[in-house]
């Protein structure tokens, strides 16, 4: 294998040769090599160029064949299926092309291909590779009633495990995918996508400690998987662990500089490490929050300011220091009496009225709970923020930031939320699309 990661050991290379074997170890290599990776990038680049000006089938055949091969052994899994294509009447060329398409995300295609071999041979790669590819065309019931049919045929199957872990969770019926998965793992502990859906369950439910540990097992089998990588760099940062971040999108990177996640993702994590943190002043910020959102109704108030701070939609401490004095005594039947009322009320929590309005304000700003309760008939801005489904570390915003509904969401100006620690510009990029598909955007930046 060592010869095949020279210029002069590929050029040897026959397509007698080429068995999935010999691909598996060479694309294990070459995950583990990226100079071997570009070694085989520029002779496959050299091999298409050669292969445009050949005339004799049996030339372009063996020429693409190779190409393919390599090309899949690169990961480049569009640019495989696409010069396999050119080789004609060859089962193992049909097979790598198959595996690309599917591996590409072309389901259409890598149906019609695996369909085509289990006609010629029926076993459990080609039925359960065409389960995969209905699953990816959106076709739901058909792969179900597939997988249904595979039942009594295929149980010592790692994939089957996997697929049926699959149709659990796209049900959002975890403890049951979970189960499949572990079955998958019993039978083949190397199954890398029944570890990465183990670790992104357990990430959906907060565990993130479960979910590294199912990542990083993910990143011991070789080539790396990208959302493992992509995932695992999430949560390293979200815990401090920025060293570790960098290294899993600079990872990424390094087989796919165009990747656009990974590249505004380590730029955040490069700058969280020049980021100076100060514990205790978050500490500080989370207590000045719990105080922002004590409910008036907390205090002992005269009946005449209670209704009126009611009618006003004031519902919390927080939403007091957005208002002004001003405010206050222009509303009916809200007089000196009241204001003094309220003052003793917010001095005796070492809060002003208007506060949060003040330009250099000392204290932190809370999300203004009435201004809630004034999106509550807007439909949309009423919605749960969990309703958006976030990242990891968006949702993490939300909750540093108290932002419990889309309405809160949309009171935040860019800004406010490139305050909050760790939250960057990829971020930033997913929320604004997800206000995009709702008709909203944020609040402008002052």
């Amino acid at each position: 294998m060592t010869e095949l990661l020279t210029m002069e050991g590929l050029t040897q290379l026959q397509p007698a040769e080429i068995t999935w074997g010999k691909l598996r170890e060479l694309k294990a290599k070459v995950s583990a090599d990226p100079a071997a990776g570009r070694v085989i990038g520029q002779f496959v680049a050299d091999q298409l160029e050669k292969a445009k000006k050949l005339r004799a089938a049996d030339k372009v055949h063996d020429s693409f064949f190779i190409v393919g091969a390599l090309q899949w052994t690169l990961c480049r899994y569009d640019e495989a299926a696409e010069s396999l294509t050119e080789v004609k009447r060859d089962d193992f060329a049909r097979e790598l092309e198959a595996d690309s398409a599917l591996k590409a995300g072309m389901f259409s295609k890598g149906f019609k291909l695996y369909a085509k071999l289990a006609e010629k041979t029926s076993c459990a790669a080609f039925d359960l590779a065409t389960l995969a590819c209905l699953r990816g065309m959106g076709e739901t019931k058909q792969a179900d009633d597939l997988l249904a049919s595979f039942a009594g045929k295929y149980v010592k199957e790692v994939e089957y495990h996997y697929q049926v872990g699959l149709r659990h969770d796209l049900r959002s019926d975890y403890d049951a995918a979970i189960a499949s998965y572990e079955k998958a793992l019993a039978i083949d502990p190397s199954h890398v996508s029944s570890m990465f859906r183990l670790g992104y369950i357990a990430d959906l439910r907060g565990d993130e400690d479960e979910a590294i540990k199912f990542y990083e097992r993910c990143l011991t089998v070789r080539p790396a998987h990208v959302n493992a990588l992509i995932n695992l760099g999430v949560l390293y940062e979200d815990s401090g662990r920025y060293d570790d971040a960098v290294s899993c999108f600079e990872r990424v990177l390094q087989w796919n500089p165009n990747h656009e996640r990974a590249g505004l993702f380590l730029r955040d994590a490069e700058a969280s490490l020049t980021m100076y943190y100060d514990e205790e002043l978050e500490r500080q910020v989370d207590r000045q929050n719990k105080v922002l959102e004590i409910p008036v109704t907390d205090f002992e108030l005269s009946v005449r300011s209670r209704n009126c701070l009611e009618r006003m939609n004031v519902k919390s401490l927080g939403d007091l220091t957005h208002i002004t004095e001003p405010d206050l005594l222009s509303y009916k039947n809200f007089g000196e009496t009241s204001l003094s009322e309220v003052k003793a009320m917010m001095t005796s929590r070492g809060l002003r009225l208007g506060q949060a309005l003040e330009k250099d304000s000392p204290h932190p700003k809370a999300v203004p709970v009435g201004t809630r309760g004034k999106t509550e008939g807007d439909g949309v801005k009423s919605r749960p923020i969990g309703e958006l489904e976030l990242s990891v570390r968006s949702r993490k915003c939300m909750q540093r930031l108290a932002i419990a509904t889309v309405g809160d969401l949309c009171d935040r100006s860019e800004d406010e939320l490139l305050d909050c620690k760790n939250f960057g510009q990829t971020s930033l990029n997913e929320i604004r699309q997800k206000l995009a598909n709702l008709g909203l955007k944020l609040k402008e930046n002052k």
